[in-house]
Order: structure tokens, then C-alpha cells, then sequence
């Protein structure tokens, strides 16, 4: 009986270690999971800074498109009216050369 109750004692010794030492791993990793999730954070934190500024660069890049694009519309206008002109210009010739070419066999 004496031999049965330190037997007793013993296993309620051991389950309170085991219960001490479940509670230290808790704790320990209940630690490991805040410093894992402060981690996340700021990791989160510097990708939506890098996220507004690649916005921004992108926004920077369409207004810097469109006003190339409107350069050259402009251009391409001013090129359709040179080329107008230059056509007119060779119809005008040819008309000069025919009348030249009049002039001279009379």
C-alpha cells in the first residue's frame, strides 16, 4: 500500500512536468507565431509601399504615352498636310513644264 501511494505521487509528479513543460512549449511557440506574424506585417507593409509606388511610376508612364501620342498625331498631321502640299506642288510643276514645253515649240 505504502509502495502504491509513492507510486501515485510520482505519476501525478511526472503529469504535473509534463503539463509544466506542454505549457512552456505553448507559450514558446505562441511567441514563435507573433514574431512570425509581425514578420508578415511589415513584409506586407513594404510590398504595399512598393505596390503604390510601382502605381505611381505606371500612372507617370500613361500620362508620359499620351503625351507622346498626342506629339504624334500632331505630327502626323502636319506630315499629311506637308505631303498634300508637296503633291499640289508637283501637279503645279508639271503644269509649268507643259506650259514651257508649249512655249518653246511656237
Amino acid at each position: 500500500m505504502f509502495l502504491l501511494m509513492w507510486a501515485f505521487i510520482a505519476v501525478l509528479i511526472i503529469a504535473v512536468i509534463f503539463l509544466f513543460w506542454l505549457n512552456f512549449r505553448k507559450e514558446q511557440n505562441m511567441e514563435t507565431d507573433l514574431d512570425q506574424q509581425h514578420h508578415l506585417e511589415e513584409k506586407i507593409v513594404l510590398l504595399e509601399g512598393n505596390l503604390k509606388r510601382t502605381l505611381e511610376i505606371m500612372q507617370e508612364l500613361v500620362k508620359s504615352v499620351h503625351a507622346d501620342r498626342e506629339i504624334l498625331s500632331q505630327t502626323v498631321t502636319k506630315l499629311n498636310a506637308l505631303e498634300q502640299q508637296n503633291a499640289e506642288l508637283v501637279i503645279l510643276l508639271k503644269k509649268y513644264q507643259a506650259l514651257l514645253g508649249k512655249t518653246e515649240l511656237k
